[in-house]
């Protein structure tokens, strides 16, 4: 599929298709899944679905609040399903706020009836997605508590993505026994469901795998977990997909930490470009490959190029975030500290000052990210 158009003069939605024989296996693999993913669905609905799933989020957004305007769907689920597509396609883009606005939406019609199987799953999905958003949101407490309710409503095939969503969370809160757990019964799913087939699922499971031996510092163990994932992305994927950014931006990190650096910058770049050609500007993983960059940059006193990409980053937080959320101070203060090594101390105390605020309003008084801004303020106003 090239691309998916609606043509409002007609009435109808036109599909570009590149044609395959018949025996074209990655057409075949594709056939099967989407007769399995549509079965009774609402083709109109599953037209939303194929644009998120191709990271068409402003079409899918576009698409669905068509659906709800003109009433194109009339059952309580189609409308529930409506509002969940409409809702991930909210995440996607960083508007964090629509995001739980819809899905609340979704959840208030099919809490009428949470016991019936299709319901339930479609339940689990909307938690899955709320608990995607606070993951982005760094909110990872709220994820989990929404991932467990996934758990408790979803059915067997949203458990995978549920899986993943919590060793993210329990990787970010530092409790990595708990993410191997999770991540563990993420690749048992994979194994029993699938058969060992590789597939993007599986090689994002060896992805979230690869990240917490990388946070564990086992380099070895993380390399070997990324290729797998990178080269089940390539095999699987359109080069441009954004899945592969997320690889690179990992690989750059992980060939940071073992001072490979020529490597480190390489795989980077490469990640920030393929997510650039293919993610919205306010997507949560640009905001991490500005940060690697930028920080790959200040290690190496490239102040002004990581000034760019730190102030990226923080234009991204401050269009999707309330304006007192603690990733915004990490922006002011990254780079209060790059106004700091290039000695412009005003600049520095500015943006120190403006981090502090928001970590005092948001942390304990004895957090480390408020001792760490006193630290540079104090410095700042000694000199």
């Amino acid at each position: 599929i090239d691309s998916i158009v609606r043509d409002e003069s007609e009435k109808l939605w036109k599909v570009k298709l590149t044609l395959a024989d018949n025996t074209d296996n990655d057409i075949e693999q594709y056939s099967k899944h989407f007769d399995k993913e549509t079965i009774d669905k609402n083709q109109v609905i599953a037209v939303g679905e194929l644009l998120n799933g191709m990271n068409k989020f402003n079409e899918a957004e576009a698409h669905y609040k068509h659906i709800l305007k003109d009433n194109l769907v009339i059952s309580d689920f189609d409308i529930a399903s409506s509002y969940h597509g409409l809702a991930v396609a909210n995440n996607m883009k960083g508007e964090y706020d629509q995001c739980l606005i819809n899905n609340n939406k979704a959840l208030e019609i099919l809490m009428k009836n949470p016991t019936k199987q299709t319901w339930s799953r479609l339940i689990g999905e909307c938690y899955n997605n709320i608990g995607s958003m606070h993951n982005n949101k760094g909110d990872y407490n709220e994820a989990l508590t929404n991932y467990k309710k996934a758990l408790e409503y979803g059915q067997p095939d949203t458990q995978d993505t549920t899986y993943r969503g919590m060793t993210e969370a329990y990787s970010n809160l530092g409790e990595y026994q708990k993410a191997f757990e999770y991540s563990n019964k993420a690749f048992e799913y994979h194994e029993k469901n699938f058969g060992g087939i590789a597939n993007p699922t599986i090689a994002d499971t060896y992805l979230n795998i690869g990240k917490v031996h990388l946070l564990t510092h086992k380099y070895d163990t993380a390399l070997e977990l990324f290729n797998k994932a990178l080269a089940i992305q390539l095999d699987t994927l359109s080069e441009d997909h954004p899945d592969l950014g997320k690889t690179y931006n990992s690989l750059g990190l992980l060939y940071e930490e073992m001072g490979k650096h020529d490597l480190a910058l390489t795989n980077l770049q490469k990640g920030l470009e393929v997510q650039q050609g293919s993610l919205p500007g306010t997507h949560p993983d640009l905001i991490y490959s500005y940060k690697s960059i930028g920080n790959f940059e200040m290690k190496r006193g490239q102040y002004d190029e990581a000034l760019v990409n730190y102030e990226k980053m923080l234009n991204i937080h401050l269009k999707t975030l309330p304006p007192i959320h603690p990733f915004i101070g990490d922006s002011y203060y990254l780079i209060g500290m790059v106004y700091f090594e290039k000695r412009q101390y005003d600049l520095a105390l500015k943006y120190f000052t403006k981090s502090l605020d928001i970590y005092m309003k948001t942390f304990g008084s004895t957090h480390p990210s408020i001792e760490k801004t006193k630290h540079q303020i104090q410095i700042i106003r000694s000199k």
